[in-house]
């Protein structure tokens, strides 16, 4: 019998010591993925996407200065116009088709704001793709449509980054209520192995104390056995002798 009972505790032993490495690998993978998330965040493509949507107003603003520099100047140089045009252009582009401003689309007043700046590209581009004298002879109303153009522009940019900055929040809050849930269950996982190690602890000593009080018992029958003058007679629970 008592074989029997070291070799169960000897499993149940190597099996809490199982539970308990495995256990500890999950947690440690857990968290390296978790922060290795917290670290990456998609802080790349973020990142690039905002500083798009700020150079959109920057490009912009170059593209504008251009223009100012043409309508007053006595000639016209009609390369810088078109060179600030075309960056503008693929800046615009690139906001339109890209699929990381899917999101951000859905928000009415940078979409109308992206609408009203691609209409003005798409009537300035056979201008631009023209010759010299076309592109002078309309210089003056690029230049006033452009002022104009200016507050959409800034919508653009200013709404992107809101945006953005606030979907970034939303991501860090999810990766930290993540992070919460996966220290109670560490913690609550602890416990229990603390829970577990002093219940098995108290079986030891349990079975300890009762080979112990099996030991005494033994050596006291032997003991009466074999001191005893009389005759001893032993029966079983059927009262056979």
């Amino acid at each position: 019998m008592e074989p029997a009972r070291a070799s169960i505790r000897r499993t149940g032993l190597v099996v809490l010591v199982v539970v308990v490495l495995i256990s500890l690998a999950t947690t440690a993978f857990l968290f390296l993925e978790m922060a290795s998330e917290i670290g990456q965040l998609k802080s790349a493509r973020s990142d690039n996407v905002q500083w798009t949507l700020s150079q959109v107003e920057v490009e912009f603003l170059e593209f504008k200065s251009a223009l100012d520099v043409a309508v007053e100047a006595d000639e016209i140089n009609p390369d810088d116009i078109r060179t600030e045009f075309d960056i503008f252009f693929s800046r615009i582009a690139t906001v339109s088709s890209g699929s990381a401003y899917a999101g951000l689309k859905q928000i009415k007043p940078f979409t109308d704001s992206l609408t009203i700046v691609r209409t003005f590209l798409d009537d300035a581009l056979p201008y631009m793709d023209g010759n010299d004298a076309e592109l002078a002879e309309v210089l003056q109303d690029l230049h006033e449509q452009a002022d104009a153009l200016r507050g959409h522009v800034r919508v653009l940019s200013s709404s992107g980054l809101s945006y953005f900055a606030e979907l970034s929040d939303d991501q860090r809050t999810e990766i930290a209520n993540t992070l919460s849930r996966l220290a109670g269950i560490t913690a609550a996982l602890v416990i229990l192995l603390v829970v577990v190690a002093l219940y098995s602890n108290a079986l030891d000593k349990q079975n300890t104390r009762r080979r112990r009080d099996a030991s005494q018992t033994a050596l006291r029958m032997q003991t009466v056995m074999s001191t005893s003058l009389d005759a001893v007679i032993v029966t079983d629970i059927q009262g056979k002798i």
